[in-house]
């Protein structure tokens, strides 16, 4: 990722819609499924940090970036436990988390079928890999390119990915639903005129900015119950089956 976007993420991630409605439902998530109390966690693709924060008064959590410069973004913020790390080879022992998070990481690695392997390595056996990542590569435009990103997902895509990574599927779904067809009526329009509507690339403004957040901060309290069958992005809760054991 570009380094004045690391620095975008960063004056924005405390208070953009986008930002704050994702992240309640990520740390949802670890919440509801990580198996332990006071879980070990890993970050991967922690930036500049204001999820690692979050996760930090979850369990003991640390955090790792291929960006030196969302590592002193993070540091900047307060954050010690942050290391530079590289996605597809962890520099970490097989069986050692209770729970891996990679939010919006994933589509920046051309072969997530490693991806998937290294963080099965190093989860306990009965630990959780939480991930959300961009949906339908038919909406693959100038915010991806922009983010580097190598490609969107489909639920099903996914689900036949983690399954053959040797994990068992814990939850499958989308999220960034409610908002997700005046979205597609955006991004259709700036495709038409060519122009550049990067979501969560941009500031925007009050009072747009905290109705949007309500929206998108709610579906937490649907995602319990229901399973949106489509939305900006797929929401992933894989688990290292218990049957696998210590090595």
């Amino acid at each position: 990722m570009e380094k004045h976007l690391h620095k975008l993420f960063y004056d924005l991630e405390k208070y953009h819609w986008w930002s704050l409605g994702i992240r309640k439902i990520q740390l949802h998530f670890v919440r509801k499924f990580t198996p332990v109390i006071r879980p070990d966690i890993l970050d991967i693709g922690s930036g500049p940090g204001a999820t690692l924060a979050e996760l930090s008064k979850i369990g003991n959590a640390i955090g790792i970036d291929s960006s030196r410069y969302a590592l002193y973004l993070a540091r900047r913020r307060g954050l010690t436990n942050v290391r530079y790390g590289n996605v597809t080879k962890l520099q970490y022992a097989s069986n050692k988390f209770d729970c891996v998070t990679l939010f919006d990481v994933i589509e920046h690695v051309k072969d997530e079928k490693k991806v998937l392997s290294e963080v099965y390595r190093i989860l306990n056996p009965g630990g959780i890999a939480v991930i959300t990542s961009p949906a339908y590569m038919w909406l693959y435009d100038d915010h991806d390119r922009m983010n580097h990103h190598f490609k969107r997902y489909t639920a099903s895509e996914f689900n036949n990915i983690s399954i053959k990574a040797g994990f068992t599927v814990k939850y499958l779904g989308y999220c960034n639903s409610f908002l997700f067809p005046g979205i597609i009526l955006v991004k259709l329009i700036n495709k038409l005129f060519k122009r550049h509507g990067l979501f969560n690339n941009q500031e925007t403004k009050e009072p747009l900015n905290g109705i949007l957040k309500i929206i998108f901060s709610s579906e937490v309290y649907f995602l319990n119950a229901v399973r949106f069958p489509f939305g900006l992005s797929i929401l992933v809760v894989l688990e290292k089956p218990e049957s696998e054991g210590k090595r």
